[in-house]
């Protein structure tokens, strides 16, 4: 038995809808592995092993959950491009490490201007919403005291407060004025 002939058997053993399938699935998954690598490299300045991005794409498709599996085990393992690096040649790093990890702006003089950026902003409504740290950024949604004063909760969308309030865990709404 050669191998073509083994191969058209093994292969007319299954149905049409199986190697669909696993075609899709394995599409999909070196799709996401080129994605995934494109990412850590945007963030960490590195993609995963070094290997370029589409080389994860081919791997993640030949050997689908493995090599998406392979690719995982190196983003945990390939350390980030530390900032200021150079290349073996004496020369700067890409533009797109750079962009990432310099700072685009001027940096601040005064400890007024510092702060500023991390004030918080006040939504529409005019009450200023729920302070997650002590650098007054803004929490997440969720129920919080009222800040009207009529109810116990009031409901923070993550922007602003809503209509939604809550008194002895009776759910009601009454607006902001």
């Amino acid at each position: 038995m050669n191998i073509a002939s083994a191969l058209s058997t093994t292969i007319g053993s299954q149905s049409n809808t199986t190697l669909v399938v696993s075609g899709v699935l394995a599409v999909v998954i070196s799709i996401f592995g080129y994605r995934l690598s494109q990412r850590i490299r945007a963030t960490r300045g590195v993609t995963p092993w070094r290997i370029p991005s589409f080389v994860w794409a081919l791997i993640c498709f030949f050997f689908a959950p493995f090599g998406f599996a392979l690719e995982l085990i190196a983003i945990v393992s390939t350390k980030p491009e530390p900032r200021g690096a150079h290349t073996a040649q004496g020369g700067s790093t890409t533009g797109a490490s750079r962009t990432t990890y310099e700072q685009t702006g001027s940096a601040p003089t005064t400890t007024e201007e510092a702060l500023a950026a991390y004030a918080p902003k006040t939504p529409p409504s005019g009450y200023g919403g729920p302070q997650s740290d002590q650098l007054g950024k803004p929490a997440l949604f969720g129920w919080y005291r009222d800040v009207s004063g009529h109810h116990q909760l009031r409901y923070w969308d993550g922007r602003d407060w809503t209509s939604h309030v809550s008194d002895d865990d009776v759910e009601s709404e009454d607006p902001l004025n």
